[in-house]
């Protein structure tokens, strides 16, 4: 039936533009939780950045004590300190390397104090974006601070065996303590460098993510008016259509069609009603 095939076709178009709804909200849902997630993996950089800064200038002050008092104790404190950033260079090598899966990275960044559910999603973004303009110089400051991290390194080896064949005296000591407090300075521009580029980096994520979430929503609002005016438009058309086959019906029926209102008052009286009466619609309506 005509009716049946109308109620039909109004049907699939409803379901078709609330699928059209429901698939751009969750574009838009998912659009947004991505980004709060990149922004989040950003804070994990920068409070990686700070664990790798604290133990490493932690590390130049034991050293600088062990200068001083030639304690093996001291020396051993440096070593446990210059153990984090040096996992965290463990953890970035790892990610440098092809030939290495993304997880193998997890236990040096794990131990360079980096938080075990932070990991995944710093070791993520390094392997799918480092050589891009969107990380490749956050990945250049590390490298260089790593690179820093092995000088001190040398300079601790170089101060230690000193002590051990002596002599050792004020003098020889102040020069290892300038190698170290020079180093020290670099590093510090580097990870100042370094800290910098991470919250820029958090900055402009969360910038085009409010533009292109934004957007999308604007273009939802967009398609699925247009629809939706585009369907009231039909519905209207449709409506019309069949009042004027109703009154057509009506006019050529043998007997007359009226409707009234819920105060029993006449509102709509067919043409017929001239012929069987003799009065003027006006006198009804």
């Amino acid at each position: 039936m005509p009716g049946g095939k109308n109620r039909t076709v109004t049907t699939i178009a409803m379901t078709g533009l609330a699928g059209i709804f429901v698939i751009t909200l969750l574009a838009t849902i998912s659009f947004g939780l991505a980004g709060i997630w990149f922004v989040d993996v950003a804070r994990s950089y920068t409070a990686g950045a700070n664990y790798y800064s604290r133990y490493q200038k932690s590390a130049v002050l034991a050293l600088l004590r062990y200068g001083d008092s030639r304690d093996e104790a001291d020396f051993a404190a440096y070593r446990r300190a210059i153990a984090v950033p040096l996992a965290d260079r463990a953890g970035r090598l790892t990610l440098d390397d092809p030939q290495q899966p993304v997880r193998a990275s997890y236990p040096n960044l794990i131990a360079g104090l980096n938080h075990p559910g932070d990991v995944p999603g710093m070791a993520w973004i390094f392997h799918v974006f480092r050589d891009t303009a969107f990380l490749r110089p956050s990945v250049q400051s590390w490298s260089e601070a790593d690179g820093l991290l092995l000088e001190i390194e040398k300079v601790a080896a170089d101060m230690r065996e000193a002590i051990r064949q002596g002599p050792w005296n004020r003098e020889r000591n102040a020069v290892f303590t300038a190698r170290l407090l020079g180093l020290d300075a670099r590093m510090t521009e580097v990870q100042d460098r370094f800290a910098e580029q991470v919250n820029a980096l958090g900055r402009s994520v969360r910038h085009w993510f409010v533009l292109g979430l934004g957007g999308l929503l604007v273009l939802m609002a967009l398609v699925y008016g247009k629809r939706l005016q585009r369907r009231l438009a039909g519905l209207e058309a449709e409506g019309l259509e069949r009042e004027a086959r109703f009154r057509d019906i009506a006019d050529m029926s043998a007997d007359w069609v009226w409707e009234t209102d819920r105060d029993d008052r006449f509102v709509y009286c067919s043409e017929r009603l001239l012929a069987v009466t003799g009065l003027p619609l006006s006198s009804f309506i």
